[in-house]
């Protein structure tokens, strides 16, 4: 009598305890592997696969998908909402890139706020930023 034994069946379902893994507010890699009209279907982990709609591919209105990323290309995006029984995940790269914009221009209004004094700092900034 023959036995057969599999890894894979011995592993769980990476789609088991994903509201652990990727909670919504979480920041994965990924690679981009599949184009469609309306996005790019991006895997994070081997089965497990998350869609950027093409509204959060960038801050810019974008006609297609690929006239931002490629096929291959690795991404960082946001968890935006996990959808455990239907398997489907949405990701935004432009939430990424909002979060890093708020904090630039928080920054630059401390740097203002602490060290500017009169007009003429203003302009020895400005000159200083190049």
């Amino acid at each position: 009598e023959r036995v057969s034994l599999s890894l894979r069946q011995a592993k769980p379902h990476p789609w088991e305890n994903i509201m652990e893994k990727y909670p919504p507010g979480t920041i994965v890699k990924g690679k981009v592997i599949r184009f469609l009209p309306f996005g790019a279907v991006v895997e994070i982990e081997e089965g497990i696969t998350g869609l950027i709609h093409i509204s959060q591919i960038s801050l810019k209105r974008i006609k297609k998908p690929e006239d931002v990323l490629q096929l291959g290309q690795e991404v960082e995006a946001k968890v935006v909402e996990v959808r455990p029984e239907e398997r489907k995940m949405r990701l935004s790269i432009r939430a990424l890139q909002e979060e890093t914009i708020r904090k630039k221009v928080k920054t630059e209004k401390e740097v203002e706020s602490k060290y500017i004094v009169d007009e003429k700092d203003v302009d020895k900034l400005k000159f200083l930023k190049g």
